[in-house]
This record gives structure tokens, C-alpha cells and sequence, in this order.
């Protein structure tokens, strides 16, 4: 019987990759938020950063470090009751 280690390692290596690269874009959709609070002058950016990271996807175009978020009723709550910001 072979060892399992060598696929086990595999795995644990790319569930890694896969999590580091979502970190990343994580961080570039919180610095995306960051740039967004601070054009329109809100009073907590990083409150409004950390949500719009909650929410945001890469937009469709395609462009590195685009974001968008849906204005959906989870996101438009979460900007009022965490930050107080109403849209």
C-alpha cells in the first residue's frame, strides 16, 4: 500500500496558495474600500473599507484591483449599522 503523505502535502499546499491568494485579494479589495471612503469624505474609512471587502467581487472587466459590491439589502445594513453610513 502506498503512503497517502505525499498527496496529503499536495493538498495542504494548495489549500494554502488558494487561502493566501484570497487574503490577497481581500487586502486589495480593503484598500479599493479605503480609496472609495476617502473620495466621498466619510468620517471612518477603514469602517467602510472592511465591509465593502465583505462584499466586493473583482469586477467583470477584468481589470486588476477593480471592485464592486451589490448594494443588496446585507451590505446596505452592514454599512448603517457598523458604520453609520446610509446609501
Amino acid at each position: 500500500m502506498k503512503s497517502l503523505a505525499p498527496l496529503s502535502l499536495a493538498a495542504m499546499l494548495l489549500a494554502g496558495a488558494d487561502a493566501s491568494a484570497q487574503a490577497q485579494d481581500r487586502g486589495s479589495a480593503y484598500s479599493a474600500g479605503l480609496n472609495i471612503a476617502r473620495k466621498r469624505g466619510y468620517a471612518h474609512p477603514g469602517c467602510f473599507a472592511g465591509v465593502f471587502a465583505r462584499h466586493a467581487r473583482p469586477h467583470p472587466d477584468g481589470r486588476r484591483n477593480h471592485w464592486v459590491a451589490s448594494a443588496g439589502r446585507a451590505y446596505q445594513g452592514e454599512l448603517w449599522s457598523q458604520c453609520g453610513i446610509s446609501r
